[in-house]
């Protein structure tokens, strides 16, 4: 009977020691895990946050060259260019010319 109670204490030792290796490996890959995609997760944060400050620069970039679009086709501006860099003036009146008949043909 001695001999049945020392197996059965040296197996119930092995199974204590094995299963404390186990989770003692375990929590450590679980640590190991959980750093790996807290990192992940704060990479791809900062990326985010560069990507949304270049987004912000683009969308005002967007804006100024807008109103500067607009300011570049107003009447009032290409009236000015077309007569001080072009050399254009505005007319004053139209002259019409009156045909006889519908005896232009073109060929």
């Amino acid at each position: 009977m001695k001999k049945t109670k020392i197996k059965t204490k040296i197996n119930i030792n092995k199974i204590i020691f094995y299963s404390n290796l186990f989770f003692a490996v375990s929590s450590v890959l679980l640590v190991f895990i959980h750093f790996i995609q807290f990192t992940g997760a704060a990479s791809e944060g900062f990326v985010l946050g560069k990507l949304n400050s270049r987004m912000t620069e683009l969308k005002s970039e967007n804006k100024d060259l807008n109103l500067k679009s607009a300011e570049l086709q107003s009447i009032d501006n290409i009236k000015e260019r077309s007569e001080k860099k072009l050399g254009m003036i505005a007319s004053t009146g139209f002259d019409y010319i009156k045909l006889e008949s519908d005896s232009i043909s073109l060929k």
